[in-house]
């Protein structure tokens, strides 16, 4: 049997104090983030930040 050939990165998503943005952060990957003007911005540029 083949294992999957991915990678899974914990993301936290946070608009406190951000002016209505959404900060993204992933806590295994130290000074990398991304941010988005709403929740689906966010969501959609997180995996760009990975790159």
């Amino acid at each position: 049997m083949t294992k999957p050939n991915y990678v899974v990165y914990p993301a936290i998503f946070d608009n406190e104090d951000n002016d209505g943005y959404y900060t993204v952060t992933f806590p295994d990957i130290p000074d990398t983030a991304t941010d988005g003007k709403t929740l689906v911005e966010a969501i959609k540029n997180a995996p760009d930040a990975l790159l």
